[in-house]
């Protein structure tokens, strides 16, 4: 079963007319570091020798890329890679590390749920991590 780029797209609109924080309460490179290894990935900036430097120079020193670069961002291939990225990073934006907040977690899960579950997807509770819930996506039942 494939995410189609008609609910990838349709997420990622919703997380930008929402003016959703992708990252929580982290710094963009530190949450990315979470899903990547961003010292082995490339520089598209000859100033800076890996994505980890890119990052920073141009979302916390500059703040000269638009809010849903990530998405676009080959090196992460968010919009046109395989389902298990895409789930694991949605799942990271509502993880109690990154959105300490339930409701607003809960909240986020709900609006993804509304498109993956159009593709055969759901994301849902999987533990509790100092009484708040972790998330993962799976296949619906």
């Amino acid at each position: 079963m494939n995410i189609s780029q008609i609910t990838r797209r349709d997420i990622v609109d919703a997380i930008a007319a929402e003016k959703i924080n992708w990252s929580g309460r982290m710094e963009e490179p530190e949450f990315l570091s979470r899903l990547f290894n961003l010292t082995a990935l490339p520089s598209t900036d000859g100033r800076f020798r890996d994505a980890a430097g890119d990052i920073w120079q141009h979302r916390i020193n500059n703040f000269d890329w638009e809010d849903d670069w990530v998405f676009y961002d080959g090196r992460f291939n968010l919009m046109n890679g395989d389902d298990e990225t895409f789930l694991a990073f949605l799942c990271e934006t509502i993880h109690p590390v990154v959105r300490p907040d339930p409701a607003e977690a809960e909240r986020l899960s709900q609006l993804y749920n509304q498109y993956l579950r159009n593709d055969g997807f759901q994301i849902v509770e999987k533990t509790r991590l100092s009484g708040k819930p972790v998330l993962l996506a799976g296949t619906l039942a």
